[in-house]
């Protein structure tokens, strides 16, 4: 009796090890799959049709490991992006004619580097980026002709960088940036035609 107990013992510890081993390779495979699901390196979007396949071909995709650079005519939306929680180098969004807001980027809660959006002719607000929570070097708002308010950045508290608010003719007040407790480099708000509250 005592050897027949012996050896259920031992066929269950066994029996357990494989299992505990067995679930191991799925949890490894399953974290190989999803990091494979983004893609490597610095990421440059120019057309709406690439934001929109983004979301196709990297579905489970949450960080870029490397920069994220948005800059085309004829994007309109950043749903396609929607899954992101953190870019490890810089959010640059460029030259974008039609976009109006960053609606698509509610998720996004990470800058390894700066958050740059210059020339965009049709942006109004920065409405989708109130998750960001931390930014890793420069905030910078440059020449973008409507940009009207930057209120949805109040979930950042700190920047390893400076801030630079220049040439945002219809820009109405700097609140966004209230909560900026910690900064890196100088501050610099310039060109704001209609801007006349700093505080």
């Amino acid at each position: 009796q005592n050897k027949m107990k012996k050896n259920y013992l031992k066929k269950t510890v066994v029996s357990t090890k494989v299992k505990n081993l067995a679930l191991s390779f799925v949890a490894l495979f399953f974290l190989v799959n999803v990091q494979a699901q983004c893609p490597s390196g610095n990421v440059t979007l120019n057309t709406q049709a690439q934001v929109n396949q983004f979301s196709i071909d990297h579905p489970n995709c949450t960080v870029i490991n490397g920069n994220l650079t948005i800059s085309g005519a004829d994007i309109v939306n950043l749903n396609g992006l929607n899954n992101l929680v953190q870019v490890t180098g810089y959010l640059g969004v460029y030259t974008n004619n039609l976009l109006q807001s960053f609606a698509g980027l509610e998720n996004l809660t990470t800058l390894g580097a700066s958050l740059d959006v210059s020339n965009n002719p049709g942006l109004l607000n920065a409405n989708g980026l109130s998750g960001l929570t931390n930014i890793g070097t420069e905030i910078q708002f440059f020449n973008n002709a409507q940009l009207q308010n930057i209120s949805s950045l109040t979930g950042v508290t700190g920047t390893g960088g400076g801030i630079w608010i220049i040439q945002n003719p219809q820009l109405q007040s700097l609140n966004g940036l209230q909560n900026i407790l910690q900064i890196g480099s100088d501050i610099e708000v310039r060109g704001n035609t209609v801007l006349n509250n700093i505080t």
